[in-house]
């Protein structure tokens, strides 16, 4: 059973796509640090310091303000 070739990862359990070489985890970790990186405009310090779960909670209320933002501009 081939490993995840993200360094530091020891997951054998490589996702749908195997020939990616990824696990499920590491495949889907990257694209979604990088979208709370950019709703908290900062490269992803706020995730680090404050962890994925307040930070995903935090990247909702933005995304909640923008959309209330839009809805009141009449778009």
């Amino acid at each position: 059973m081939k490993q995840c070739k993200e360094p530091g990862c020891v997951s054998h359990a490589l996702n749908d796509s195997p020939e990616s070489g990824y696990c499920d985890v590491c495949l889907y970790k990257k694209p979604l640090l990088d979208m709370l990186a950019l709703l908290h405009r900062d490269g992803g310090h706020y995730t680090v310091k404050n962890g994925i779960q307040k930070s995903t909670n935090k990247a909702i209320k933005i995304i909640l303000k923008l959309i209330q933002k839009n809805q009141t501009n009449g778009d």
